[in-house]
């Protein structure tokens, strides 16, 4: 047998999550970034801080400069009408999706950390989507936002 003497290999949920977000795009979709507010190196206005998770629209017309690197996402974007650079760590983007179909993927991530609203009785239609997807976002505290 042939011995793998290869390094372990990096992280791919960097370059999932710039492929996922170029597909939504290119396809008229909203990528829509879930962030456990949890985790560590945030740049966020003060008032998000206690959403978990926290959905931000990452879409071309919603911000400016987008940086999608393999240790983070950066970006300009407008809360309450003042320009803020927002900074989020790879490891704490939990899902990307689009909004217009919930397409899209979710991450690993540390439950314990985000409030889940166990009494959340909203409801979305489903379009064809399984009903597996939907259930893991339940689950993880997300729900789709459509």
């Amino acid at each position: 047998m042939h011995q793998n003497t290869q390094q372990p290999m990096t992280s791919n949920k960097p370059y999932l999550l710039r492929a996922l977000h170029e597909w939504i795009v290119d396809n008229g979709c909203t990528p829509y970034l879930y962030i456990n507010t949890q985790a560590n190196n945030l740049r966020l206005p003060a008032h998000l801080a206690n959403e978990n998770p926290l959905v931000l629209n990452s879409s071309p017309k919603a911000c400016k400069d987008l940086q999608l690197t393999n240790t983070d996402i950066s970006f300009q974007a407008r809360f309450s009408g003042q320009v803020f650079t927002v900074h989020l760590p790879i490891d704490a983007i939990i899902a990307i999706v689009a909004r217009e179909n919930g397409q899209g993927m979710t991450f690993e991530w540390d439950e314990s950390s985000a409030d889940v609203d166990e009494n959340n009785n909203s409801h979305s239609e489903n379009n064809g989507d399984s009903g597996d997807k939907q259930e893991k976002l339940r689950k993880s505290g997300l729900k789709i936002v459509r």
